[in-house]
């Protein structure tokens, strides 16, 4: 779990992160995957880079793009926001895959009721 900047990188190893506020968040993954998830309400600009890219559909974003070279694909956006530039998130799974969910901080830690 991480409230602020964050800079992660692994070779092998998968990357599995709750961001609840951010400033600036960089993973990097050789060969795992990368899992990011996020409150629905979080203000962010999202760069998010893998062989596959898969978003939550509860997920809005906004002046979205896509591109796709050599097997890897690259989507970035907006989320709840178009103008705020110094809070982001870029995830790049260079051979793995890039998973963005929507989760609230109950659930991150997983709280459950008696």
């Amino acid at each position: 779990s991480s409230d602020g900047s964050l800079k992660a990188s692994t070779h092998h190893g998968a990357i599995d992160v709750y961001v609840s506020q951010l400033r600036k968040v960089d993973l990097k993954s050789q060969k795992g995957s990368i899992t990011v998830k996020v409150p629905a309400s979080l203000k962010a600009y999202l760069q998010l880079s893998g062989r596959k890219v898969d978003v939550s559909s509860e997920i809005q974003l906004k002046e979205t793009q896509s591109a796709s070279k050599d097997d890897h694909v690259t989507i970035s956006g907006h989320m709840n926001q178009r103008n705020e530039t110094d809070k982001w998130i870029k995830a790049d799974a260079q051979n793995g895959k890039v998973c963005l969910k929507s989760q609230s901080w109950i659930q991150s830690v997983k709280l459950k009721s008696s």
